[in-house]
Parts: C-alpha cells; structure tokens; sequence
C-alpha cells in the first residue's frame, strides 16, 4: 500500500469502503470562485444512511468553532 498522500480520492475511498459495513462520505473542494467540487461515496442500506446522517448532524450541531 503506497503513503495516503499518493493515493487517488477514488483509492481512499475504496479502502475505507472496505473497513466500514456502512459508509457515507462528502468531500468539498473549492477549486476556483466559479467552480465547485463534490465527491460522494456511499456503501448503506436506506435505514443506515439516515442513521448516519442524523449521527453526522448532532455532531456537527455540537461542533465548537475554534
């Protein structure tokens, strides 16, 4: 396995797809003022994906800007 800094966004994923029975993943990148970038992944059934959204959206709520 190369060092996670040569490895593309589609290897990362397929790994982590790997080690996760359920997995949803939302990547932003702002490349330039006009263009925007999303990489989403997602390995759930419908039941687990809602699960995990409301997991991602109570840690978000208590997230504490630094």
């Amino acid at each position: 396995m190369s060092p996670i800094e040569y490895m593309t966004t589609e290897e990362l994923l397929k790994e982590l797809k790997k080690r996760f029975d359920e997995l949803l993943f939302v990547g932003y990148n702002s490349k330039t003022k006009g263009e925007d970038s999303y990489n989403i992944a997602v390995k759930a059934t419908l039941h687990g994906s809602f699960g995990l959204i409301e997991i991602l959206s109570r840690a978000a709520d208590a997230q504490v800007e630094e």
